[in-house]
């Protein structure tokens, strides 16, 4: 593993403790730097989601970061620059750019789809090719990527080519594990970064990237997943079937790997949804296509992440809230529900070989039995 490779290891988990139940968009927006794309998060108001833009920044980007909330009288201006007046007085019509998006690596943009069509048409270009015309000259620009927010879904017709280019696409909900929202509470908010990557590591990663290989066979799954998708009333467009391979690519790297695993189309997922309720209906079918073990074992592991949530505080034993009956009847309730994970997960292992997904879950079943075990041991004999 290149140290490019450790150093992105480092920012992801600590994002994913800075933001908890952020995993997966954690993942995709690092997936999504690598690749050189953009990341839409959707959902309700105040989940953090410029905070975790700006983040972002400080991680990857040096802090580069441009913020804007769109609605339809905002200007060209406010997002580009004012007009140059040195340069009207030499009949050019430009702008001035310091300072404003057209510098800066990583943007947040708040509300897209409330932008108005000349922003919009700004935008496209921008995002699809790097570049802002100026003057009637275009001008090579330095983003890394786009991370967008929106509260609705577009109404607009007008507005699905902008949804397009946002590769991957996530619904950010509020939090709803208690002792997560605690810690967050309590910490009064959310530290700047600790692990930040320099862009000579950035490069490096991109360099990894582009030198995957992704030949016959894995085309044959992709389009495998293609095929089962569609049978399901799926349609993705000819755009996006390229940029997945660069996503799966991407996702390899971010894996520590320069080789491409069954697993890494699970990324796929976050690409094809045109609506949230739709996403984990996507990821089993493609799961099912690429990685059939693999897809049964994430499975297991979200049951058993779920199972975990409910893990009964021992303070409440020591504090008298519950009996020892009682605490004991919910930690056997969750044992049991462990034993039936682990019970599945046995029939997956003699069926598969060398399954990354496999290998994973049955380290999280059995640190979460070995969990319980002890916390049983606790309210039992009060060690």
């Amino acid at each position: 593993m290149k140290k490019s490779q450790e150093k992105i290891i480092k920012i992801i988990s600590e994002l994913e403790d800075k933001f908890p139940e952020r995993e997966r968009l954690v993942i995709g927006a690092m997936t999504a730097l690598i690749a050189g794309e953009h990341v839409l998060m959707l959902g309700p108001p105040g989940t953090a989601k410029s905070l975790f833009a700006r983040r972002i920044a400080e991680a990857t980007a040096g802090g580069s970061f441009f913020e804007l909330l769109l609605t339809k009288f905002t200007t060209v201006e406010e997002m580009y620059g004012p007009i140059s007046f040195s340069a009207l007085k030499k009949d050019k019509y430009m702008r001035i750019l310091d300072g404003f998006a057209a510098t800066k690596r990583v943007w947040f943009l708040d509300e897209i789809f409330k932008s108005s069509s000349a922003i919009l048409n700004c935008q496209l270009t921008a995002m699809n090719e790097r570049m802002f015309h100026n003057g009637g000259s275009p001008v090579p620009i330095p983003l890394d990527m786009v991370l967008a927010a929106s509260n609705e879904y577009p109404q607009d017709e007008s507005l699905k080519a902008l949804f397009d280019r946002f590769t991957l696409k996530y619904w950010v909900d509020y939090i709803s594990d208690r002792d997560q929202l605690e810690r967050l509470m309590l910490a009064g908010g959310v530290d700047k970064m600790n692990n930040v990557m320099n862009d000579s590591e950035l490069d490096e990663l991109r360099d990894l990237c582009a030198n995957v290989p992704f030949g016959s066979q894995q085309v044959k799954i992709l389009l495998d997943i293609k095929v089962n998708i569609e049978a399901e009333g799926f349609t993705v467009s000819d755009r996006n079937w390229v940029k997945a391979i660069k996503m799966i690519k991407a996702r390899a790297v971010l894996s520590g790997r320069d080789v491409v695993k069954s697993s890494d189309y699970l990324i796929l997922a976050d690409m094809f949804w045109k609506e949230h309720k739709d996403r984990e209906r996507l990821h089993t079918i493609i799961g099912n296509a690429s990685d059939p073990y693999g897809s049964k074992a994430i499975a297991i592991i979200d049951a058993v992440k779920t199972t975990m949530k409910r893990l009964p505080d021992i303070a409440i034993l020591k504090s008298g809230q519950k009996t020892k009956v009682e605490f004991m009847q919910s930690v056997n309730e969750l044992s049991s529900e462990l034993t039936s994970r682990r019970q599945a997960l046995d029939a997956i292992e003699k069926e598969s070989s060398d399954n990354d997904s496999v290998k994973d879950a049955a380290d999280i079943v059995n640190n979460a039995i070995k969990t319980i075990q002890e916390l049983s041991k606790k309210a039992l004999f009060g060690e």
